[in-house]
């Protein structure tokens, strides 16, 4: 049933390849269970699929993939050809093997990207380092954990949300995915759960698992409060002080020796209730490179060491 539900889509729009006219790239190695959902999530970073058509051959099962915008053609075979997928939500793993194929008219193929198109990098507070941060006592609303070193069995919102089951319900689950085509879990995810017993219950257990495992030289998931709640949460937070501000100036603006201390195009602060963006001369909407996004997570880290250290607790969180 999943190998027709793939190959009834992709014969709908399988008459450019009849044809020949229109270059391709034929991917191999998914699996069985894979639809032209998979494909469609695979290379969306690539301005996103305009026809996959099934085919058996010498390779086994594989595909010749059209892309919306030719011109991502070689780099979207470049990138994914021999990458592991881990799996996860819908995604079970494979290594995908990726081959550009040319128009069978001899056409040359149109001038190729050697880059991913206009896009953004996302940092979130809780990647950042944290070695200053207080170890004040939770507040009675907090109920978000940010838990890191999932192992990849538990790398998709189903089997997370059974596994978490034992401590309480989980009301919302981000799994955090890399950045550069946002495929892979990071094994990193923010967990809310429905009330804070059940999220206070988890952070003890997963100390206590986490201790016995390092006895044996072994490693398990690590949880902490969510910053990014108490960043929600202002002044209402455990810290009794807005962690914005290590960010903002008192106009509410981003702090410009933030914005300065990096080279990127453009910043924009987002929160549940707010944006905030500072923007400089340079290509709209260009993806930072690795360097500069390193350069901008330690100038974060920097501005939200200063601010933890000003809140005068004098203790501090071992970092995790």
């Amino acid at each position: 049933e999943q190998h027709e539900a793939l190959y009834a889509e992709g014969t709908e729009a399988a008459s450019g390849f009849e044809e020949g006219l229109r270059p391709c790239i034929l991917v191999s190695g998914f699996p069985e269970s894979w639809t032209v959902e998979q494909l469609r999530h695979v290379f969306a970073a690539f301005g996103g699929l305009r026809s996959a058509q099934p085919m058996e051959d010498a390779i086994g099962r594989a595909a010749r993939v059209e892309l919306e915008d030719p011109s991502q053609l070689a780099l979207a075979a470049s990138l994914l050809s021999g990458r592991e997928l881990r799996g996860g939500d819908g995604l079970e793993a494979c290594v995908l093997q990726c081959d550009l194929v040319a128009s069978s008219d001899g056409a040359p193929l149109p001038e190729q990207a050697d880059r991913l198109g206009p896009g953004s990098r996302d940092v979130f507070v809780d990647e950042l380092l944290l070695p200053c941060r207080p170890s004040v006592a939770p507040g009675p609303e907090d109920r978000e954990l940010f838990v890191r070193g999932l192992p990849e069995g538990l790398q998709s919102e189903a089997r997370l949300r059974r596994w978490l089951g034992r401590f309480g319900i989980a009301e919302d689950i981000l799994l955090l995915r890399e950045q550069e085509l946002g495929l892979l879990p990071t094994g990193d995810a923010y967990v809310l759960f429905t009330d804070h017993t059940a999220a206070a219950d988890c952070l003890a257990i997963l100390a206590d698992e986490c201790a016995t495992a390092a006895e044996h030289g072994e490693v398990a998931p690590t949880a902490t409060w969510s910053e990014s709640e108490r960043a929600q949460q202002r002044e209402r937070s455990a810290y009794e002080a807005d962690v914005h501000a290590a960010f903002r100036d008192d106009d509410g603006f981003l702090r410009q020796e933030i914005f300065s201390g990096c080279s990127v195009d453009e910043l924009q602060m987002q929160t549940a209730a707010s944006e905030v963006t500072v923007s400089a001369p340079g290509v709209p909407g260009q993806r930072p490179p690795p360097r500069a996004l390193a350069g901008l997570r330690a100038t974060l880290s920097g501005a939200l060491e200063a601010f933890h250290r000003g809140l005068g607790y004098g203790r501090a969180t071992p970092r995790p």
